[in-house]
């Protein structure tokens, strides 16, 4: 469908202060990203979605309240 043809088509992707505290699960659906800005939001940890984004080459997390171990599976 489009929002699937769009997905693939995505390489950058900004969601700067949106109050974001988790990142979906469908995340890795963006297999073409390779910059993604989540400054200024509430996430504490990243999920393993993000690590499944192979392209991904810039990812901005200013601002955000992440613990010390933030990535966790």
């Amino acid at each position: 469908d489009q929002i699937d043809m769009a997905a693939n088509l995505l390489i950058f992707c900004t969601f700067i202060v949106n109050k974001i505290s988790t990142l979906p699960a469908d995340l890795d659906k963006l297999v073409n990203l390779e910059r993604l800005d989540l400054s200024n939001n509430r996430l504490t940890k990243l999920e393993a979605p993000i690590a499944a984004l192979g392209n991904l080459r810039t990812l901005i997390l200013n601002n955000n309240p992440l613990s010390t171990s933030y990535y966790t599976t």
